[in-house]
């Protein structure tokens, strides 16, 4: 189903009601507001009119839900994801640089990657 509903002179969009009456459209809206809005905003002069605007109110309420839920998965996208602080860093850029180069030189000094660690955290705070 659309999410435009026609029915010969008479066009319902499912966000018409802000086209409307924009006041109505921030307010919690029930489903007589949004049949008031609807008929003020075709002019309805006769019977078959009505009938017709009826008819195509009640169509707008089955399309809407399928409507407001690709509408919130196309908002989901738009949002930015969900973030954090990430994993804190226990040593700042220059406090790295000097850790690694510690423990390259205990490496180049003949000592496996488990004892220049060793070494290392002993000698740092």
């Amino acid at each position: 189903m659309s999410s435009h509903i026609a029915h010969k002179n008479l066009s319902i969009s499912p966000f018409c009601i802000a086209s409307v009456n924009p006041p109505l459209a921030a307010t919690k809206l029930r489903p007589i507001d949004f049949a008031k809005a609807v008929t003020k905003s075709t002019k309805i002069k006769n019977a078959q009119e009505l009938e017709t605007a009826i008819q195509a109110i009640k169509q707008a309420g089955v399309a809407m839900p399928t409507v407001l839920r690709k509408a919130m998965k196309q908002i989901t996208l738009e949002l930015p994801r969900r973030g954090g602080p990430g994993r804190q860093r226990k040593l700042q850029g220059d406090e790295v640089t000097q850790v690694c180069d510690q423990i390259a030189l205990f490496i180049r000094q003949g000592h496996n990657l488990k004892q220049a660690l060793q070494k290392v955290s002993e000698l740092t705070p």
